[in-house]
Formats: C-alpha cells, sequence, structure tokens
C-alpha cells in the first residue's frame, strides 16, 4: 500500500526506449500538437522525406523537448508542495539528476522512496527506439494516427552508454543507494532488471536501505 508520503521514479533513458508502451512521453507530443495547430512549424511539415511523404508532427517533438521539461518539472513540484503520492519517469542519463530528485523529496519529508530501473543492451534500444518510430509513422500516413511517430536520434540513445558496462542511466541510478545511506529518506528501494528483448527480465540489483 503506497502511503501519504510515497514516492516512485521509474528510471531510465533506455526504459522509454524499451517500455511497450505505445506512447513515449505523451506531454512531448501535446506540445507539439499545440505547436502545429499553431502554425509555428508550418515550414518543416511541408519538407518531404525519402519515403515520399511530408514531415509527420509528431516528428517535431525533439523541438519541445526543453518545453516538455519545465512543464513536467513545474508539475512535479507543485505535486511534491502537496505531498502527493507520484511517479516520475527520468531518464537519470545526467548525473546530478538523481540527487537533485532526492534531495527534493527528503525536504518534502517523504518517507519512502521506490527506484526502478531496465537495463537494455544499446543495439536493443537502437532497434526498439527505430521501430516504434517507424510503426507511427506508417499509421499515421495510413491515415491511423494523429501525430506520428517520435523520432529519437541514434546519438541520444549512444550518449546513455560508457564503452563498457552498465549504461549511464542504470549506474546513476544505483548511486542513489549509497545517498539513502545517509538516512534523509526512512526508506529507499531499488530494482534494477536487464531486459534481453525476449524472456522474462533478468534482476541485476536489488537493495532496500532503511533508516
Amino acid at each position: 500500500m503506497i502511503g501519504p508520503t510515497d514516492f516512485q521514479i521509474i528510471l531510465g533513458k533506455v526504459r522509454p526506449l524499451s517500455r511497450p508502451h505505445p506512447e513515449a512521453h505523451p506531454q512531448v507530443l501535446i506540445i507539439a500538437q499545440r505547436a502545429v495547430e499553431d502554425g509555428i512549424y508550418g515550414d518543416l511539415l511541408g519538407m518531404g522525406l525519402a519515403d515520399g511523404y511530408r514531415i509527420a508532427p509528431g516528428e517535431l517533438a525533439a523541438l519541445v523537448h526543453d518545453e516538455s521539461v519545465q512543464l513536467i518539472e513545474r508539475i512535479r513540484e507543485i505535486c511534491v508542495l502537496q505531498r502527493e503520492n507520484i511517479v516520475v519517469e527520468a531518464t537519470l542519463q545526467w548525473s546530478g539528476h538523481g540527487p537533485a530528485i532526492f534531495s527534493e523529496l527528503a525536504l518534502a519529508d517523504y518517507r519512502h522512496l521506490r527506484i526502478l530501473g531496465v537495463e537494455a543492451d544499446k543495439d536493443l534500444v537502437h532497434a526498439q527506439a527505430l521501430d516504434r518510430w517507424w510503426t507511427r509513422r506508417t499509421e499515421w500516413i495510413e491515415q491511423k494516427h494523429p501525430l506520428g511517430g517520435r523520432f529519437v536520434p541514434p546519438a541520444v540513445i549512444d550518449k546513455c552508454y560508457p564503452p563498457s558496462g552498465r549504461s549511464h542511466c542504470g549506474q546513476n541510478a544505483v548511486e542513489l543507494i549509497n545517498r539513502a545511506r545517509a538516512g534523509e529518506i526512512e526508506s529507499v528501494h531499488l530494482t534494477l532488471y536487464r531486459h534481453t528483448g525476449s524472456g522474462p527480465l533478468e534482476t541485476l540489483a536489488d537493495e532496500v536501505v532503511q533508516s
């Protein structure tokens, strides 16, 4: 049972790229849709791609990324001030992101923090990101989807991985357990899984810190 001061972080740039949910970051697509309605990107939407069709509205999502981040951070601030139970999806690609959220929760007297992450090999993440984008683009061309897919440049994925070992996202999540040992939050539970593309998830780490 989640209590009135519980918080969950669902981790990872690898997570949104490998998850089975039909839409990644829906607020980005909402903002992109509004920009299209306002005529801001009319020149870009008139451009054609190699498949002979125009750029789909969802493919402009990267252009409104900053606005999306600002919106979500403001919503989180309001929820935390009201001490609501919330789930935050965060990449944690930047090493300071997790600690910043952790400090925000500790200052708001949250007592329980659950961190869930799913690792995936870089090649698998590339393949699934491409498949998700192309599936939605095809649906948009066939007039079965209003916005089309959200294209993720390969370089964005590559930035999440060092030459070897765990992704930056997963490593930054694991390092939050060390932060938890200071006792700022009463209970912190981290579970990190590995997704191989088929079969059950493999548990890479599962640790609880109680203060």
